[in-house]
């Protein structure tokens, strides 16, 4: 969701005249893109990746001028704004590296009031962590939220679950003609069973699709020496 010279706007409406493609990347990872442009000549392209050998969904959203002259407003950019249904809804977060001694440490908050973190800064995970992972009684979802520009993420119970949204914590813009920026990339993952399964599946999907191989292997451990040297 976003707003868009001071309206509310939900999805990818009609007046934008989606196009949806797909593609297969690999055996075990499908691509969908969703691109539309309105008469203002603002574009908006979804890219959304679903992996097919675990629960996962990879979300990012760039917005584009194609037209001749400035947009109007833009605003108030969320990638995530929907309903997520469980019961009892708790939220296990962290607060990140604070270079301090009180750092990564972990807390578990009751959704029953709104909820919201973001970092104390413009660093990624100082005073809240971009990794989390939403709790209902039957079932639970690992969350990551990327870092280009201060992230929020926001959680407030409603009937039936809970309300989640996710972007950047403040956007207010003009695109000027052939300007692009793009959404913070977020992850979710879904699992059944208790935290520690969650954090398990969570390890084994990195491992096999997003941490840096050399010629198709994973990295070896690197072992670093630094000598201090004093001169009588």
């Amino acid at each position: 969701s976003f707003r868009y010279d001071g309206r509310l706007v939900r999805g990818i409406p009609d007046e934008f005249h989606p196009e949806e493609t797909r593609q297969r990347l690999s055996p075990h990872l499908e691509q969908v893109i969703v691109c539309g442009t309105d008469e203002t000549g603002l574009e908006i392209r979804a890219e959304y990746l679903q992996y097919r050998d675990y629960p996962v969904t990879e979300w990012v959203i760039y917005f584009t001028n194609r037209g001749s002259r400035d947009t109007p407003i833009l605003s108030d950019i969320r990638v995530v704004d929907g309903m997520l249904e469980g019961e009892n809804p708790t939220l296990s977060y962290g607060n990140g590296d604070t270079c301090g001694e009180n750092g990564y440490e972990w807390f578990l908050q009751s959704i029953d009031q709104p909820f919201s973190l973001s970092p104390a800064d413009g660093t990624s995970c100082n005073g809240a962590f971009p990794y989390m992972r939403l709790l209902f009684e039957d079932y639970g979802i690992n969350i990551a939220v990327g870092w280009p520009a201060m992230w929020q993420a926001e959680f407030r119970r409603v009937p039936n679950g809970v309300s989640f949204t996710a972007g950047q914590k403040r956007t207010h813009m003009t695109l000027h003609p052939g300007e692009t920026i793009r959404t913070p990339r977020i992850n979710l993952m879904g699992f059944a069973g208790p935290q520690d399964h969650g954090r398990n599946l969570w390890r084994r999907w990195y491992l096999t699709h997003i941490l840096p191989r050399q010629n198709n292997q994973p990295l070896s451990p690197k072992y670093c020496l630094h000598v201090l040297s004093a001169n009588n």
